[in-house]
């Protein structure tokens, strides 16, 4: 017969509890495991990969660009060319200028960017015609919103009737006309025109200028922003003579 030590057997509570003092315990979860022990999904732990960039649309960009380049050089030609005040048919002479620079300009992107000769004329037509296909574009969207324009200028002219007595550009124009000569010249002005905007006197004469700076209709907008009524006066007060004309010169 087996001597009985007198311990009993162990337990399985009893086996876990000493191997906790010795320094065994219980497994630890590994860096790749979730809390509850459970192995995580490889996918959650990978790197995201780096999106690639999306190269620069640089075709279309120069495609809207080149017909503003061409424009903008025109500007600046006659501005060069013909002085801050250009006569005649300006508008007509700045359309075909733009389409002149904008031969070369798309000539120059054509030869930077294609390779093939049919796409580098292609460029050198745009260029040509680019201008031309954006005005049609400002002339067309211009003819269409003409109804919502005529409104808000009526409405701009009702309230600049409280507090001006000359509130379109016909008005202005034809108490400008109406001082004519002779003597109170000045006061036939101030009673069509109100007060003088600026009044310069050099010796035995006076200059009295108006300007009028709006309210405009769709039809008789001035491009540079004003129109001057000047009228010289002599020391009696008699009109010397009278010009209706740009304002280009602010007072």
């Amino acid at each position: 017969m087996s001597e009985n030590t007198g311990a009993g057997p162990r337990t399985s509570q009893a086996a876990a509890a000493d191997a906790r003092i010795h320094g065994g315990g219980e497994a630890k979860p590994r860096g790749d495991a979730s809390p509850f022990g459970q192995p995580l999904d490889p996918a959650l732990l990978a790197e995201p990969e780096a999106r690639a960039s999306r190269p620069l649309p640089l075709r279309p960009l120069l495609l809207l660009a080149l017909p503003g380049a061409a424009m903008a050089l025109a500007v600046l030609w006659q501005r060069l060319s013909e002085g801050p005040l250009q006569l005649g048919d300006a508008t007509g002479r700045w359309l075909w200028q733009s389409a002149l620079l904008g031969i070369p300009l798309g000539g120059l992107v054509g030869l930077l960017l294609e390779r093939g000769a049919a796409r580098r004329l292609a460029w050198t037509l745009w260029g040509a015609i680019a201008p031309l296909v954006v005005v049609a574009l400002i002339l067309g969207a211009a003819q269409a919103t003409h109804p919502l324009r005529e409104h808000l200028a009526d409405r701009a002219a009702d309230k600049c009737r409280l507090t001006r007595k000359v509130c379109s550009l016909t008005e202005f124009r034809d108490a400008c006309t109406a001082v004519g000569s002779g003597a109170r010249a000045r006061e036939r002005a101030e009673e069509r025109l109100g007060a003088p905007a600026q009044t310069l006197c050099s010796g035995q004469s006076c200059t009295h200028r108006w300007l009028y700076t709006g309210p405009w209709t769709p039809d008789n907008w001035a491009a540079p922003g004003s129109v001057l009524c000047s009228l010289v006066v002599d020391a009696q007060g008699s009109a010397v003579r009278s010009a209706l004309g740009p304002g280009l010169e602010q007072p």
